[in-house]
């Protein structure tokens, strides 16, 4: 569970501009950036084919619901964006290796509240991937 206090990383205020399902964000700061919520996992929005075909249709409605909570409690407010960063060697850190498939991976807090811990504990995503 995350603490009140980020560890360490970059830090900055924006405006989350886009939702783009139940744990990715667009934050806006002086460009957009695509932010996947870590310790969250949402069902995804379009059919998955990793999933048993008997299985899709369901999740993907799960996905769309979880996408529409999301955007209910965070389009278009300000928010406060931390990207962890990695030690790399000795004291510096990288922050390079925080990006995946294009988006960084980070917390967004709005008012003081992990988005994360707000879709986990609406049960509109899980900590970890598969549910539990």
């Amino acid at each position: 569970m995350a603490g009140a206090t980020p560890e360490p990383g970059w830090t900055t205020r924006g405006i989350i501009s886009r939702v783009i399902d139940g744990d990715t964000v667009e934050v806006t700061i002086k460009r957009t950036l695509r932010v996947r919520l870590i310790d969250c996992w949402a069902p995804e929005t379009r059919l998955d084919p990793s999933l048993p075909s008997i299985d899709r249709e369901a999740a993907k409605l799960r996905g769309i619901a979880s996408a529409e909570h999301l955007r209910r409690i965070a389009d278009g407010r300000e928010c406060t964006l931390q990207i962890p960063t990695h030690p790399t060697s000795g004291e510096t850190q990288d922050i390079g290796d925080s990006f995946s498939m294009g988006r960084a991976v980070g917390r967004v807090w709005i008012k003081g509240t992990d988005l994360s811990e707000l879709q986990v504990r609406s049960k509109f995503a899980t900590r970890t991937k598969g549910g539990a």
